[in-house]
């Protein structure tokens, strides 16, 4: 069947966690489906958020490699609402008739369903949470871990949005597999006998294993090697796990000890009252399939015994069934980068933006977010229109609001400040997960130093808090750090600030305009140059020519337009109580500058890319359904 991308529920849509996929034959005569990263290409995961992007751009790289990709899918995760149930094989496609026991589940769902790409198949979206993913004969249920194909293929007669199901839910799935609730008799040790090891004696050999370092490191509270805390929770107890010979009792007792505890471990996530914590300890015992058997008396020098389980079918990794791409794949695929601001900030992107304090970077910043809200030029560099968030985590609403005075104000710019409750939640604290739940769009955050409250000179720190920026980043959001130069003009704080961005900006005083050496005094009659600031990983960022602004009256200019001064004419000529038409509007600047046509229209077109007036369609008087000019 055919993809009907226009049918997809917004729900959906709003979050970026598609993916496309490719039906390959990894078993002879068995095809399997193959989710495939939009971004590049190559192989995506259900448990990696980074292999993941927005639907825009999972359409659009699977209309641009049709060979390449049968079609796009959605992965449930922890983050969201969602849960899809599967029942393959109950539709015939020729007629379309359905069996009755899956018309039965689909009436009892009563929310978005659509025909599966076979059209053999039915998949239903709800609202709502499973214990643990299930499959048994041709039902299928996840709300984790797992993608699903969507078509769009609407089966009529059901809901066209995702309906809130949990009761629902939970009856079916008491009904189809039992409460899946993690009981005791399903999480009982491996082997005839578990560790009698005390928690501090397990840490101490846990410590100086072979994988000492990452345990240690997830002890601590450092899940910097993983995409999200919940992937490292689940690391760690898996690790626990193989310590602890599978006893959840002792697995939460050095949880609960470790830096990785927090309020959500104890929080109601299922609708059968799973908690958190039980559910991850629940999949990491799931997931382990040998134990530690040794006991306090051991020698040290005895290896660990082993002890496999047979409970969990595992499969074995080899170079066969990772299908790895070959460079001549890589080379046919069409990607490009697209930008928020042609070649100045790339999209789906952390942009560092470093400068010392008192240029004018905020006034930049609001600039770049006010283009890209109302989707105008930004001094002649086109923007993509998205939600902007400004998130302000060092100004006070007084000043904010002067700005906002002089500058104007976009609908679409929503800002975030500290005279809001509540106040904007720091990047090193719990409850930054927030962002995640914002909308994809770009946020600017101003600034790095203020996100958070941990050591700015250590590499651990920034790649803790760098992370969590990333993690925003893979939802989808374009991402820009607005980061404080020393008083020397040089990085402040440790280099892995930068190192973990994927592109940098200066901005600026500098000695003249084309030069990018820096101003050692304070004259604000100098000019501010903005350009590259020492790496991007987008090559087309060096296209890029270096920009040259300056102040006047209270609004950013470019400086290195000699054209710059006849525009703010121009521009005074307006009067925003009589707004003129085109032909008003030339009238009026040859009768005061003696401009021609030719050049006036070149210079209207210019003026509006530079931001300094726009226009607007007249719904007023007798001027009828004319465009308006009016100064910025």
């Amino acid at each position: 069947m055919g993809i009907n991308l226009k049918a997809v529920p917004n729900e959906l849509k709003n979050y970026p966690n598609w993916v496309c996929w490719q039906s390959k034959e990894i078993t002879k005569g068995k095809p399997t489906k193959i989710p495939k990263n939009p971004h590049t290409g190559g192989y995506a995961k259900s448990t990696e958020p980074q292999t993941w992007s927005g639907f825009d751009d999972a359409c659009k790289f699977l209309n641009s490699n049709g060979k390449m990709t049968n079609g796009i899918g959605f992965v449930v995760s922890s983050d969201d609402p969602f849960t899809g149930i599967d029942l393959d094989h109950c539709r015939d496609p020729q007629t379309g008739i359905i069996e009755a026991c899956a018309m039965e589940i689909v009436k009892q769902g009563n929310s978005y369903t659509e025909i599966t790409p076979s059209g053999a198949g039915i998949r239903i979206f709800v609202k709502g949470n499973v214990p643990r993913g299930r499959k048994k004969g041709d039902i299928e249920v996840y709300s984790y871990g797992r993608f699903f194909t969507v078509t769009g293929n609407h089966l009529e007669g059901t809901p066209t949005t995702i309906e809130p199901r949990q009761p629902e839910l939970d009856s079916f799935y008491q009904k189809y597999f039992g409460n899946g609730k993690p009981q005791q008799e399903n999480l009982s040790p491996i082997g005839d006998k578990h560790t009698s090891l005390t928690d501090q004696e397990i840490i101490k050999k846990a410590l100086h294993s072979k994988n000492g370092d990452k345990f240690s490191k997830l002890r601590e509270g450092d899940w910097s090697d993983y995409p999200s805390q919940s992937e490292a929770d689940l690391a760690f107890c898996s690790m626990l796990a193989f310590w602890k010979g599978n006893n959840p009792a002792q697995i939460d007792s050095v949880f609960r000890q470790s830096g990785l505890m927090r309020d959500k471990w104890d929080e109601k996530h299922f609708g059968d009252g799973t908690t958190y914590g039980q559910g991850t300890i629940y999949k990491a015992i799931q997931g382990t399939t040998e134990a530690y058997t040794g006991s306090q008396r051991q020698d040290k020098n005895v290896t660990p015994k082993r002890q496999s389980s047979t409970k969990v079918e595992v499969r074995e990794l080899s170079y066969l069934n990772l299908n790895l791409p070959s460079s001549l794949e890589i080379s046919r695929l069409e990607i490009k980068v697209d930008w928020v601001v042609k070649n100045l900030i790339p999209k789906e992107s952390i942009t560092l933006l470093h400068s010392i304090g008192g240029v004018g970077k905020s006034y930049l910043m609001y600039g770049i977010a006010q283009a890209v809200a109302d989707e105008v030029p930004f001094f002649g560099l086109d923007v993509i229109k998205q939600p902007v968030y400004y998130i302000d985590f060092e100004n006070p609403l007084p000043e904010i609001v002067d700005r906002m005075k002089k500058i104007g104000g976009s609908q679409d710019l929503k800002i975030w400040h500290l005279g809001h409750d509540p106040m904007p939640i720091r990047f090193d604290v719990d409850g930054w997960e927030i962002y995640k739940t914002f909308p994809p769009g770009l946020f600017i955050i101003d600034s790095l130093r203020s996100s958070h409250l941990l050591e700015e000179n250590s590499s651990k720190d920034a790649a803790f808090v760098m992370a969590r920026y990333k993690e925003i980043r893979a939802r989808g959001n374009t991402i820009i750090l607005i980061h404080h130069e020393n008083k020397l003009g040089g990085y402040r704080g440790s280099s892995a600030w930068f190192d973990l961005a994927d592109h940098i900006l200066k901005f600026s005083r500098v000695k003249a305009i084309g030069s990018d050496e820096d101003a050692a005094e304070e004259d604000f009659d100098l000019p501010i140059r903005l350009g590259l600031g020492g790496k991007s990983r987008f090559s087309s960022a060096m296209e890029l020519r270096p920009m040259y602004f300056k102040f006047q009256d209270h609004r950013l200019c470019r400086a290195d337009d000699p054209e710059q001064e006849i525009l703010e004419k121009i521009a005074d000529l307006l009067n925003p109580l009589t707004p003129p038409n085109q032909s008003e509007f030339q009238k009026l600047v040859k009768q005061n500058l003696g401009i021609g046509q030719k050049d006036f229209r070149k210079l209207l077109k210019k003026g509006e890319n530079r931001n300094i007036w726009y226009v607007k369609r007249s719904t007023m008087g007798n001027k009828g359904n004319k465009l308006e000019y009016f100064r910025v």
